[in-house]
């Protein structure tokens, strides 16, 4: 009736006879489905059009100081190439912490990371809205920041920007595992003869 299952279907004969239970079965449905591709070219299509500090910098100064027009597109390629680099390392790292420290399965890796993801963007999102209402209604905030001494840009100053990202990425983003190794215990998603991966995240 709510589009769990077809009708007629296998999934929904298991269900009528009680051996399946149909939360567990959106549940990991809904968390495991395969991500398009394509939607990582999206995200970097509107990525690329960016006004942060450092996209900024790369239009303004990087390129226009190639020596030739032809080599205008080289920073921003080596700044993607970058990006790439680290995603592939700590993606790297991530899965193989995942699998040989929690010994999860690879659909319980697939499940923690898409869960994640969700979590942060959702709620981060979330916070990102209460910031920019906040400066809107007390535009002084952004005359608020904490000095560092760093020679770096973005890192010489700690304002609201920064904190958000904190909130957003390292705060929802720890409360979002502890939440997924949670669901992923209550799923199964574990290798046999492991210790629950829920037990093992509060070590």
């Amino acid at each position: 009736m709510f589009g769990i299952h077809k009708k007629h279907s296998k999934e929904q004969e298991l269900e009528f006879e009680h051996k399946a239970n149909p939360a567990q079965c959106c549940d990991d449905a809904i968390s495991t489905k395969p991500v398009p591709s394509k939607l990582a070219l999206l995200h970097g299509f509107i990525a690329g059009f960016g006004f942060g500090a450092f996209a900024l910098i790369i239009y303004t100064v990087l390129s226009p100081a190639m020596h030739s027009a032809w080599l205008g597109w080289l920073p921003g390629a080596l700044f993607g190439l970058g990006t790439m680099t680290m995603q592939i390392a700590f993606g790297s790292f991530f899965g193989g912490y995942m699998r040989k420290m929690k010994r999860l399965t690879e659909r319980g890796i697939k499940f923690v990371a898409v869960y994640m993801s969700t979590f942060v963007l959702k709620y981060g999102g979330v916070a990102f809205i209460l910031g920019g209402l906040l400066i809107l209604a007390f535009p002084q905030v952004l005359g608020f920041a904490i000095n560092t001494g760093i020679k770096i840009h973005n890192l010489d100053s700690l304002g609201i920007g920064f904190f958000l990202v904190i909130i957003s990425v390292v705060v929802i983003g720890i409360i979002g595992y502890y939440n997924a190794m949670k669901d992923v215990n209550r799923l199964g998603y574990i290798t046999a003869g492991a210790a629950p991966a829920v037990t093992a995240a509060k070590k």
